[in-house]
């Protein structure tokens, strides 16, 4: 498809998405009029096959894993340091596809070409995020549990060939919440009877947590089309946990990852 198209700028998009905007080519292509622009990294909101945002059981924390991931990755490239990309909504120059031998370096990997691609040609001069409301596209899953496991586990794979700063970074909020709760578990325990270490623990959770919670709910918005509020402060504590399981599930599945596996 690469080879056979006759401009310079491709757009790619998936089997399963829906495009809710007439104006997502426009979204996407305004930053190719910068000549330094190679790369755009579009967002793909998931959905079920009748248009309804995520929604059963396990919905929330399905909605918290993509949110925290889009926050790791559509962060990355709005700060200047971009990290990966979706197949389901991304922009680049036919010519750096050329440049950089295409997907060369992901043939033995049967998932995580893109964003092994996207990390591999997007630097801080050439590559743009745009999260536009007319730039979200659909993607429709008609299992969303059993998807959102199976991309889970592949990008869990996958992730251990990116640069690990950015992970850290994310997880660093996790580390943050139980230093926190352990410190006024402590302080509320040997500060009894005073009622001063429980005052003090509250008002640094509602100083750390109410802005994380606002900002966590405008990112749901306006990435997932829905809210998330006080459920996420929990999957934020357990996260760690999840993701000890995601990481030993992801091993002991890594064969089918490669090509030869």
């Amino acid at each position: 498809g690469v080879k056979a198209a006759h401009h310079d700028c491709l757009l790619l998009t998936t089997s399963n998405c829906t495009i809710p905007s007439r104006l997502w080519l426009r979204s996407m292509a305004r930053h190719f009029v910068d000549k330094s622009v190679e790369v755009v990294i579009g967002y793909g909101r998931h959905c079920g096959n009748d248009d309804t945002p995520d929604h059963g059981h396990g919905s929330g924390r399905r909605t918290f894993d993509r949110l925290r991931s889009a926050l790791l990755w559509v962060g990355s490239a709005l700060v200047g340091k971009p990290l990966r990309g979706t197949a389901c909504n991304l922009a680049y120059r036919r010519s750096v596809f050329f440049k950089h031998k295409g997907f060369s370096s992901a043939l033995h990997l049967n998932y995580g070409d893109d964003d092994l691609f996207v990390n591999e040609i997007a630097t801080a001069y050439n590559c743009v995020a745009e999260i536009s409301p007319d730039a979200i596209v659909d993607q429709h899953e008609s299992d969303m549990a059993y998807s959102h496991r199976a991309e889970s586990l592949r990008r869990e794979f996958t992730s251990a060939m990116l640069p690990r700063a950015p992970f850290r970074l994310m997880g660093s909020v996790s580390v943050a919440l139980w230093i926190w709760l352990l410190a006024s578990v402590v302080s509320v325990v040997y500060g009894a009877p005073s009622i001063v270490p429980p005052i003090v623990a509250v008002v640094m959770f509602a100083g750390m947590w109410i802005p994380v919670s606002l900002m966590w709910r405008k990112v749901c918005a306006v990435l997932e089309g829905g809210r998330q509020g006080w459920s996420a402060l929990f999957l934020w504590l357990v996260q760690p946990i999840r993701t000890i399981g995601r990481r030993w599930s992801a091993w002991r599945r890594r064969r089918s990852n490669f090509t030869w596996g």
